[in-house]
């Protein structure tokens, strides 16, 4: 811990100062430079006696330079795009992710820079794996965020996964195998892919397809928003992805098909076989931080056994993080690192004090079961706050309910990926598997039948969520060292904690009007004390599916601003408290909006009509711009659409907001 706590702050500090190597390496010059002054220092018993406790210093400043030289060397390579665009561009295919009519590829470009980029397409390449050489005319451009209100930071995001340019391509982009061979995690990239291929082809649920992939193959991107909603509601959404307990299962699946070796007595052999087969399968399913971090503990463990060495559970944890940390820096801002380690650091913390021995088996599985959801739950029930807007009250039941279907699930998911990759056909298999998959969807839809089973909407900052974190910390170390004035500490961060959230509740604002930019369209939202009226003039589709879709991209802009209660329209009139909406006219209370839909609209203005206060075009309207009214005295025009002029016929030229530029138009008092 005494070089991990430094060596993340290491990363905190080149990443929001974006220092170079050059200072990193200023830095660690610094720190040897205090050992050596200290150690020249304490050259007699009692000067060692005295510098006992600031040895520590000189090894957190170098510590900290080598955070910060390992973000620098893995910040992502820059590209002069005045150079690069224009031309040909060829790149080397690092991953695929298909929708139903598009492509996300992760590419390496070859020339001149080996950058990674992000390329989107229209229509699906179902041939092109990872590995194969694209070739497309490059004209890249940066990430940029959407410029919505509360919006993630997606920019930031990618950044820290290595990307910072993306390109949309209209088709899909030539490709060929190419001849020298690729590197191994591209080979693993495709080989998953064809076990994925091969799973989707078998006839099971999809439901059941995408369980087998997110559980073996480590994809988790294959699973259902709307499923991964419905089990995060529960405080089950850890079993849909690959986790520290998937892992425990694998081994202990290994560890059980090993044991002729013990009896053999060769205990040693079967304890490396298990961590062999558990190495393979970290680089196959892509080391996620939460395999990577359950593997590094259980292969420590296994080492510490045939070394004869002591195992210390929560160095060990502390070991897995910065080996972590030290060839992927920024897996310390990612969700799943975070609640990886703070869970399991929680929980080594807490079983270390707590016995169930004296108990019947069973009772022990249901009392650790309970006392590691509840201290799971309390160790992360911020971060769920944060990042998701949402507590599930249920988890407890909902793990000692839905867990053991898990070691059930995987075992049947191996023999069904196994057999029909043999190409072994078993139809009584498929059918037991899609049972226990079934089984595990209407647990979980049951019990997110109970009333007040989560609560929905919460909005944390970041000071809320530090202070969380800070309290946290103090009740894990006052477990390990009894000192009462750790609970102090504790006590005053909650009581802060508390204080932030109920001043920013008072602060925000309970009305306003945003026009949000939006992929496809222009959604413009009205809300006042806890109600809103969505209106999306530019779009056909379902006002339900919208106002979901809607909901789920800009959850926490609902949540920020305690919006509960939310009516869409698209072309129909709806009303809600002071808010009304009769295309292509809207009142938001005092704001009176009018909204021009791609079809255009004949509506002429006089001086017998209400003010018009804002005048919103939407994204296609371009395509009929012979169609707008002629209107004078509009004071603010908000255009959604590339390319959109405000014609002459508007009178006085009014002010533009361009949100395809601009971001959201946004007023809120």
């Amino acid at each position: 811990m005494r070089l991990l706590i430094p060596f993340a702050a290491g990363i905190i500090v080149a990443s929001i100062f974006g220092t170079s190597l050059m200072t990193a390496i200023v830095t660690a010059i610094a720190g040897a430079a205090t050992y050596a002054a200290m150690t020249w220092y304490a050259r007699t018993p009692a000067r060692r006696l005295a510098l006992q406790p600031w040895w520590i210093i000189p090894v957190a400043i170098i510590t900290i330079a080598t955070g910060m030289a390992t973000t620098a060397i893995h910040r992502p390579a820059t590209l002069a795009l005045e150079d690069v665009n224009g031309h040909p561009a060829e790149a080397i295919v690092d991953d695929v992710l298909r929708k139903d009519f598009s492509m996300t590829i992760t590419a390496t470009m070859l020339q001149p820079s080996h950058a990674k980029i992000l390329l989107t397409t229209r229509g699906c390449d179902y041939s092109l794996t990872a590995g194969e050489h694209i070739y497309f005319h490059c004209n890249l451009s940066p990430i940029t965020n959407m410029g919505n209100p509360d919006e993630t930071d997606y920019a930031l995001q990618m950044r820290r996964k290595g990307i910072i340019y993306r390109q949309h391509l209209d088709a899909c982009p030539s490709h060929h195998q190419a001849a020298d061979n690729p590197r191994l995690t591209t080979r693993l990239n495709a080989y998953r892919y064809h076990l994925e291929n091969v799973v989707m082809n078998t006839p099971t649920s999809a439901f059941t397809q995408q369980l087998i992939i997110a559980m073996l193959l480590g994809d988790s991107r294959v699973i259902d928003p709307q499923v991964r909603e419905e089990f995060s509601q529960a405080g089950v959404a850890h079993v849909l992805a690959l986790s520290g307990l998937h892992v425990g299962i694998l081994v202990w699946i290994v560890w059980l098909l090993l044991w002729p070796l013990d009896r053999m007595g060769r205990k040693k052999l079967r304890l490396a076989l298990t961590m062999m087969a558990l190495v393979i399968f970290d680089i196959f399913t892509g080391l996620s931080p939460s395999v990577l971090r359950a593997s590094l503990m259980i292969g420590m463990a296994f080492s510490s056994y045939i070394l004869f060495r002591r195992y210390a559970p929560l160095n060990t944890l502390a070991v897995a993080a910065l080996l972590i940390l030290l060839f992927s820096p920024y897996q310390l801002f990612s969700i799943g690192f975070q609640l990886s380690f703070i869970t399991v650091a929680a929980l080594l913390v807490t079983y270390s004090h707590i016995s169930f021995n004296r108990h019947h088996p069973i009772v022990n599985y249901v009392l650790a079961t309970l006392l590691t959801t509840m201290v799971a739950m309390l160790a992360t029930l911020m971060l769920n706050a944060y990042y998701f807007h949402t507590v599930s009250l249920i988890s407890v039941v909902a793990n000692l309910l839905v867990v053991p279907l898990v070691p059930v699930i995987i075992i049947l998911g191996t023999l069904v990926l196994v057999l029909t990759t043999a190409g072994v056909t078993c139809q009584p298999l498929y059918w037991l598997t899609d049972r226990a998959c079934e089984l595990l969807h209407r647990i979980n839809d049951a019990l997110n039948t109970i009333p007040a089973a989560h609560i929905d909407n919460i909005y944390l900052n970041g000071g809320a969520l530090l202070l969380y974190l800070l309290a946290l910390l103090m009740v894990m170390t006052w477990l390990a060292t009894r000192r009462r004035s750790l609970l102090l500490v504790a006590a005053v961060s909650v009581v802060a904690m508390a204080a932030t959230i109920a001043v920013n509740t008072w602060r925000t604002p309970g009305k306003g009007l945003v026009v949000f930019n939006d992929f496809k369209t222009t959604p413009i939202l009205g809300f006042d004390q806890g109600q809103a009226v969505l209106w999306i003039p530019d779009e056909e589709e379902d006002p339900e599916l919208l106002k979901a879709d809607f909901t789920a991209r800009h959850k926490a802009f609902l949540a920020h601003y305690h919006i509960n209660d939310m009516a869409v329209t698209t072309h129909a009139d709806v009303a809600l408290g002071n808010m009304l909406v009769k295309p292509p006219f809207a009142s938001f209370g005092d704001t009176r909006v009018m909204a021009i839909d791609d079809k255009g609209t004949a509506t002429t203005l006089n001086d017998d009509n209400p003010p018009i206060h804002l005048l919103v075009l939407g994204r296609h309207i371009k395509r009929h711009t012979d169609k707008l009214p002629s209107i004078a005295n509009i004071p603010l025009v908000v255009v959604s659409g590339a390319g959109i002029d405000v014609p002459q016929s508007f009178g006085q030229q009014p002010q533009v907001h361009d949100i395809t530029r601009q971001g959201a138009y946004v007023n809120i008092p």
